[in-house]
């Protein structure tokens, strides 16, 4: 796990979790949402495809 985070992975990253919350309280529509997490989700530090 020697991975450097940078300053705008960890920004990308909070910015994603805000717009998740933000849609799923219902302030944001499904096409916002989905269109911003197809622009930016490479760019944060989770990866899509791993699940928990």
């Amino acid at each position: 796990m020697g991975s450097n985070i940078t300053k705008e992975q960890i920004n990308t990253t909070m910015a994603l979790a805000l717009m998740k919350h933000l849609y799923n309280q219902g302030k944001i529509s499904e096409k916002v949402y989905k269109k911003i997490l197809s622009q930016y989700e490479k760019k944060g530090l989770a990866e899509s495809k791993i699940s928990c």
